[in-house]
């Protein structure tokens, strides 16, 4: 994966982009998880406060998804072909 700023252009190793990917995506799962546990604690409590709380489980996992997309793309496998020897 090459990326590229204004002066300066990096390459990335794939490994590397696979592994911040999962991370990613560990972080996104835990912090989803603990947002929707604790929205079903505060629920008897109030239900403006579980409304918030579950919004922000929406918005840190839409978010964090965005990121992982973006770090490591869906490429489409490429198509393959059998040839006639």
């Amino acid at each position: 994966m090459v990326i590229r700023f204004r002066y300066v252009t990096v390459v990335v190793d794939d490994r590397l982009r696979q592994r911040l990917a999962f991370a990613v995506d560990r972080v996104r799962m835990n912090v989803t998880a603990y947002l929707r546990i604790a929205s079903d604690d505060v629920g008897a409590a109030s239900q403006r406060l579980r409304g918030m709380c579950d919004r922000a489980a929406e918005r840190v996992d839409v978010t964090l998804t965005t990121v992982n997309d973006r770090i490591d793309p869906a490429e489409a496998p490429p198509e393959r072909r059998l040839t006639a020897v």
